[in-house]
């Protein structure tokens, strides 16, 4: 493999290392303003889910398993884009 080549499966790997760990932090932090929104408000909306502190096991979930996979944290960071684009645009 030539040197160019090396440079750019580095910087390959970094970036994807680097979306890795911003799509995760970015989860945490929603888990996090979750949990702090359900203590503060006091106010559970009633999904049919027997205990509602069940709901936010899935932001955690969501944060796991983009710090394990690349391709779903490039996944869930196309979706927040996408997101942030059609409200804020």
């Amino acid at each position: 493999m030539s040197w160019f080549g090396k440079i750019l499966d580095s910087l390959r790997d970094y970036i994807a290392g680097t979306l890795r760990k911003f799509v995760t932090f970015s989860v945490l932090m929603f888990f996090l303003g979750s949990f702090y929104g359900v203590y503060v408000t006091n106010k559970v909306v009633q999904l049919g889910v027997s205990d509602p502190f069940l709901l936010l096991l899935i932001p955690l979930g969501v944060a796991i398993l983009t710090y394990i996979s690349t391709e779903f944290a490039a996944f869930i960071f196309l979706l927040m884009l996408g997101l942030f684009l059609i409200v804020f645009v």
